[in-house]
């Protein structure tokens, strides 16, 4: 029956447009402690079933749950990495994959979880280099970047699965030049130490 289907999907935006706000005023709290604490940020931002979850799990050694669904990351994880070049702890948050044609109310409500991705010192942008829409999902994610107002500065460009598909790493790297471009495979493990020495420089 379409209208009990409806009132379902109703009920579950509710609870979840609920459960956001709320998550929303957890993150400003822990925000706002950090930043008292003066830790470093980077924050993990992608599309949907990039790798981002899997790449937070090897950078800080945490074993989260890296689902190609929703909702796997709506409660963005923290985990703490040690860079040996700059001798500092910095915090890294994973946060949820972005999506096209959400439903307009659940817009507002993700945008309030990106909140670390606005204030993060950088970005890695996640992308997969095997998907033919890659150009068209970046565009995406940097849209909904510049709706929650980060500016574009501190966002490095990681292209992921590149052991899945042949990567014109040259021409990436001229036309994303202004992004710091990274190659890596997490299945792999290959541009992994990359990632943290491009950290470090940024964040010295």
């Amino acid at each position: 029956n379409t209208e009990l289907m409806k009132r379902h999907w109703r009920s579950e935006m509710k609870t979840v447009t609920d459960q956001l706000k709320k998550l929303t005023k957890e993150r400003e709290r822990q925000l706002e402690r950090r930043i008292e604490q003066g830790f470093k940020t980077v924050s993990i931002v992608g599309y949907t079933n990039v790798g981002k979850t899997s790449l937070f799990n090897i950078l800080t050694g945490k074993k989260n749950l890296a689902e190609n669904t929703l909702f796997a990351t709506l409660n963005s994880s923290v985990g703490k990495i040690y860079l040996q070049e700059i001798g500092q702890e910095i915090l890294l948050s994973d946060t949820i994959g972005f999506i096209r044609n959400l439903p307009p109310r659940l817009i507002d409500a993700f945008k309030s979880t990106l909140l670390e991705s606005i204030h993060a010192d950088i970005l890695l942008h996640v992308i997969d280099a095997s998907d033919p829409e890659m150009d068209h999902k970046i565009g995406i994610v940097n849209k909904i970047l510049t709706d929650i107002g980060r500016v574009s500065e501190g966002i490095v460009y990681v292209f992921n699965k590149i052991d899945q598909a042949h990567v014109d790493q040259k021409e990436l790297s001229e036309k994303y030049s202004d992004h710091s471009p990274l190659f890596i495979s997490v299945k792999t493990g290959i541009g992994i130490e990359e990632i943290k020495k491009t950290l470090s420089l940024q964040l010295k």
